[in-house]
């Protein structure tokens, strides 16, 4: 009954292991995802895009938001 025991407690100090990388993960890809929107380079790698996809078209804008929880 003991090893049933064991095996308990280790299945749940997993499981809180596998919520806190998640939540780790999660506020790190954030942060990147912040700064991206900060610096104006997702906004370039957008426009970059719509430019391979439209070759040579030139009368479209390209509309671009940034949400943040405040």
């Amino acid at each position: 009954m003991q090893g049933v025991q064991d095996l308990s407690n280790y299945a749940w100090l997993i499981i809180v292991a596998i919520v806190a990388i998640c939540v780790a993960w999660s506020q790190m890809k954030e942060s990147k995802n912040k700064k991206l929107a900060q610096t104006g380079a997702d906004m370039q790698r957008l426009k970059d895009a719509v430019a391979r996809v439209l070759p040579g078209e030139t009368g479209y804008n390209v509309v671009y938001a940034h949400h943040e929880d405040v």
